[in-house]
């Protein structure tokens, strides 16, 4: 569990970028001024790349994008064949993500617990203004895992009829990845309002989990897996994961009951 010694999440890695992946990460705001233009803010990145513990050639790319004004359909197509370009040139990574929001999103009162956390403990910038500067750190609390992962039921249903919808191994991979990452992080939704403790890596989060569950383990040790290098069959994956969002939806709702 990670929380700095005054009681604090603790921040991202200041650590510089492993030297691999720095073509790539300064690839990436120069080819996105390039095709946003002046509706570009600013852009981060977040995960193991931000980290410096990304593996080359199998690890992701995590690029959080805050823009003036959202893009439209056209310019969100032109977006996503810039990144698969990009993911082809650069292949240090198996592919990029890119997480977008306005400013006005961010600046929200109402996200505070979302955007102000996500950045302020997640993000490293790469370019722009960094809004991170702009929120004091954050202490555990509930409130920040049900304002980033609030919204695990219709994430996790909407990566099932992905899943289904896939088309080829390499898209069923990534969705499947995504997925699990979803589901472990979700987890953190059943914590009590007094812990202070908070995960932070994906190890973290099965072990607050099964600490609690411990009847849970061998399924959290197979997402885990999923979540490194999905290899199970689309139907097993699939089944678990129903299963999954099922019991953990009745649980929470036992455990707001409760309190």
């Amino acid at each position: 569990m990670t929380c700095s010694s005054d009681c604090f999440i603790r921040r991202p890695s200041s650590d510089p970028f492993q030297p691999e992946f720095i073509p790539l990460l300064s690839a990436v705001p120069e080819t996105l001024r390039q095709i946003l233009n002046s509706n570009l803010h600013s852009v981060y990145v977040y995960g193991s790349v931000a980290e410096t513990c990304a593996l080359p050639e199998h690890s992701d790319l995590d690029i959080c994008v805050i823009l003036f004004q959202p893009l439209s359909a056209v310019e969100q197509a032109q977006l996503k064949a810039t990144v698969s370009r990009l993911t082809q040139k650069h292949d240090v990574v198996r592919k990029i993500d890119v997480d977008m929001g306005t400013l006005n999103e961010v600046l929200a009162p109402q996200n505070f617990f979302s955007w102000g956390y996500w950045l302020r403990h997640h993000c490293r910038p790469l370019y722009g203004a960094d809004l991170s500067a702009g929120f004091a750190d954050f202490a555990p609390s509930k409130e920040i895992a049900l304002a980033v992962n609030g919204d695990y039921e219709s994430v996790l249903v909407d990566y099932l009829k992905r899943i289904e919808a896939a088309k080829c191994a390499v898209e069923l991979y990534a969705l499947k990845k995504s997925a699990a990452k979803k589901m472990i992080r979700s987890t953190n939704i059943l914590r009590e309002c007094d812990d202070r403790d908070w995960p932070y890596s994906l190890q973290d989060h099965v072990d607050k989990f099964v600490a609690v569950y411990p009847q849970h383990r061998e399924l959290m040790d197979y997402f885990l897996k999923q979540s490194n290098l999905p290899c199970d069959e689309k139907k097993v994956f699939t089944a678990r994961l129903v299963w999954f969002i099922t019991w953990l939806n009745e649980t929470a709702k036992k455990c707001e009951s409760s309190s």
